[in-house]
C-alpha cells in the first residue's frame, strides 16, 4: 500500500492539506467522512472551513471519491 493511503499517528499530521481523519467513537474507530484540515490548536472542515471538535488518533491523507 503506498505511504499517502496508509493511516499516520495524529502527531504527524501535516497542517497544509486535507486529511482523512480517524476517530474512535464507542471504542471502534472510523473515519470521518469529510476532508479536515490541521489548524492551530485544532482541526476544521477542509470544503466549509467550520472548526470541528474532534480528537483524532490517526490521519492519511484524503482521496477524493471516484
Amino acid at each position: 500500500m503506498p505511504i499517502e493511503q496508509q493511516w499516520q499517528n495524529v502527531d504527524s499530521a501535516p497542517g497544509d492539506c486535507d486529511l482523512e481523519l480517524a476517530v474512535i467513537e464507542g471504542a471502534m474507530p472510523h473515519a470521518l467522512v469529510f476532508p479536515c484540515q490541521r489548524i492551530s490548536g485544532g482541526w476544521i472542515h477542509a470544503e466549509t472551513k467550520a472548526v470541528i471538535r474532534v480528537d483524532p488518533t490517526h490521519w492519511r491523507f484524503w482521496r477524493k471519491p471516484d
